[in-house]
């Protein structure tokens, strides 16, 4: 099995400010970086997570994995209700 030493994570959002204040909140700090219509975050020196706006493909994210495996970033169920808070 080969070790994975990056991580490059993608996640489509329906609306750029409002998923771009949803990860702020989540990270607690703003964008580290801007790629034209992409905010990206350095989770750390060999990983990151970028949004873009793409509302057709908005909740399902992607990462680069040869085994084609996804990771997710959710509340827990009835967490939003409860909090009022809006998805990313």
């Amino acid at each position: 099995m080969s070790t994975i030493t990056a991580l490059f994570a993608g996640v489509p959002v329906s609306d750029l400010e409002v998923g771009t204040d949803w990860y702020t909140r989540f990270f607690g700090r703003p964008p580290d970086f801007r790629a034209g219509d992409e905010l990206l975050w350095e989770i750390d020196e060999h990983a990151t997570l970028f949004i873009e706006p793409n509302a057709a493909q908005a909740g399902a994210g992607r990462i680069t994995d040869p085994d084609g495996n996804a990771i997710a970033f959710a509340d827990p169920p009835g967490a939003a209700s409860e909090s009022g808070a809006s998805h990313g």
